[in-house]
C-alpha cells in the first residue's frame, strides 16, 4: 500500500466504524502487500515505507504514520506502549470481541513496520531507521536528531527530551565521550542522556523477542588527555601535541560514562596534573583558563566509553518485552482479528492496492486486462466505501461479481 493511499484514509481511521453485519470477501486478482488468509478470508492492512520522513515532524508521511501509531495506546510514554503491544499479541477473547478498528489497524500498521525494519535492513541500515521510527512512535515532539546537528543523542521523545537508541543482539554500548559530554553540558541543561537499548533475542529469520532497556548516563567531569594526528595537524609541528576535554562539574546518572573508558599509561606530567612546557595543548590551548584536576589519559586516540552488555541489559533497566517471530509473524498475529476488520475495512484497502496494482500495469504495459481490473476494483472501492462510511447498503459481493 502506497503513503498516498494511506493519506487518502487518514481521517477515517480516527473514527470508530462498526458494520452492521459481516460481508464476505472481495476476491482480487492481485495480492496486497499486507494479507492474511484465515478460514478463506483474507486481510488487507495498510503499510508504510519507512524512511526519513517519519522522524520530521509536519511533513506529510509523519503525521500520516502518527495518526496511526497513536491509537496503540493513550498514554505516551514507551512502557505503556509496549504493554499495550504485548497485550495486543496475546488477546483473550473479551480484548478481540472490544477492539476498535483504529487500535486494530494502529497496532498492526506499528507491528509491521517495525518487523519490516529487523528483518529488511542489515544492522547498521536497521540502527540509523530505527531513529525515525521510535520518533514516530512518540509522537508529540518527537523527532530525529541528523549527525552533526547534536552530541550523542539520536532522537527526541514526545516532550523533547533527549534519547540515544541502540538496536543491538550484544557487545558494548559504547559512545564518544566528547559527544556526550557535548549533550549533557551544551545542550540538555547539565542532565544526564537517556539510553534507549533493544536487545534482539535469536537472529534473522528467528528472531523470538524484543527487550527494551532503559537507563540513564552521566560524567564524574573529569579532564581528559590525549594524543591525536589531529593535534600534530592543527599546529604543524613534530612535538607530542595534546587534545583534551576540560574538567566540569560532574552529572550523575544510572552509570558515569567516565568509569567504562579505557586509559592509557600516563606521563609524569598526566599523574601530577601539570601542564607539560614541552607539549603543545589542542584549544583550549595553555593561555586559556585550565582549571586542574583529576586527568584521565586517553593514550592515541580519543575517549569511548564502552558499558558491558550484561550491565546495560540487567533486569533492574528492563522496562518491556515484545514477542516478534519471522517476516510473515505480523500477519499471523492478525489472524487473530480477522472478526474486527473483515467487515468492510479490509476490502477497502485490498481494493486500494488492486486498483494501485493494476493501473500501474495498464499505463506501464499497456495491458488491456490490467485495465478491465482496475474499472472492477474501482467500482468494488466504492460500494466498500458506502458500506464502511454509511453503515447501510452493504453488498454482499459473490466471486463472480468482481
Amino acid at each position: 500500500m502506497n503513503d498516498y493511499l494511506n493519506h487518502k484514509w487518514r481521517n477515517w481511521v480516527n473514527e470508530d466504524r462498526s458494520p452492521r453485519r459481516p460481508r464476505r470477501k472481495l476476491n482480487e486478482n492481485q495480492e496486497a502487500p499486507a494479507k492474511v488468509t484465515q478460514s478463506k478470508k483474507v486481510l488487507h492492512y495498510p503499510q508504510f515505507q519507512l524512511n526519513d520522513d517519519f522522524g520530521k515532524k509536519g511533513t506529510p508521511l509523519r503525521d500520516e504514520v502518527e495518526k496511526f501509531f497513536r491509537q496503540v495506546s493513550r498514554k505516551r510514554s514507551l512502557p505503556a506502549k509496549l504493554a499495550a503491544i504485548q497485550k495486543f499479541l496475546n488477546p483473550s477473547k473479551a480484548y478481540v470481541k472490544s477492539m476498535s478498528i483504529k487500535k486494530c489497524l494502529g497496532t498492526l500498521t506499528m507491528l509491521d513496520t517495525f518487523s519490516t525494519l529487523v528483518h529488511k535492513f542489515d544492522p547498521s541500515s536497521a540502527g540509523y531507521l530505527m531513529e525515525p521510527f521510535m520518533a514516530a512512535v512518540y509522537g508529540g515532539k518527537g523527532r530525529q536528531v541528523k549527525t552533526g546537528e547534536g552530541g550523542i543523542e539520536d532522537i527526541w521523545d514526545f516532550n523533547g527530551k533527549f534519547i540515544s537508541l541502540k538496536l543491538l543482539a550484544g557487545g558494548p554500548i559504547e559512545g564518544s565521550l566528547r559527544d556526550l559530554r557535548r549533550t549533557i553540558y551544551d545542550l540538555n541543561n547539565n542532565q544526564p542522556i537517556t539510553y534507549i537499548v533493544v536487545e534482539k533475542i535469536g537472529e534473522a529469520e528467528n528472531i523470538s523477542q524484543l527487550k527494551f532497556y532503559e537507563f540513564t548516563i552521566g560524567t564524574d567531569g573529569r579532564e581528559w588527555q590525549w594524543v591525536t594526528e589531529r593535534g600534530k595537524k592543527l599546529y604543524k609541528k613534530d612535538e607530542e601535541s595534546i587534545d583534551w576535554i576540560p574538567r566540569r562539574r560532574g552529572v550523575k546518572g544510572a552509570f558515569l560514562a567516565d568509569a567504562h573508558t579505557g586509559r592509557a599509561n600516563a606521563s609524569p606530567f598526566q599523574k601530577t596534573g601539570q601542564l607539560d612546557p614541552d607539549t603543545t595543548y589542542a584549544p583550549p590551548g595553555p593561555g586559556e583558563p585550565h582549571e586542574r584536576g583529576q586527568v584521565s589519559y586517553g593514550g592515541g586516540s580519543a575517549p569511548k566509553f564502552k558499558i558491558p552488555w550484561s550491565v546495560a541489559t540487567d533486569d533492574a533497566n528492563l522496562i518491556g518485552e515484545i514477542a516478534f517471530g519471522g517476516g510473515d509473524w505480523v500477519q499471523t498475529v492478525a489472524q487473530q482479528y480477522v472478526s474486527v476488520l473483515q467487515g468492510g475495512v479490509t476490502q477497502l484497502y485490498g481494493g486500494l492496492d488492486t486498483l494501485t496494482k493494476s493501473i500501474n500495469s495498464f499505463l506501464i504495459s499497456d495491458d488491456a486486462g490490467a485495465g478491465s481490473t482496475a474499472q472492477q476494483a474501482a467500482e468494488n472501492l466504492v460500494k466498500s466505501t458506502n458500506c464502511v462510511v454509511d453503515q447501510q447498503n452493504c453488498p454482499i459481493l459473490d466471486d463472480e461479481e468482481r
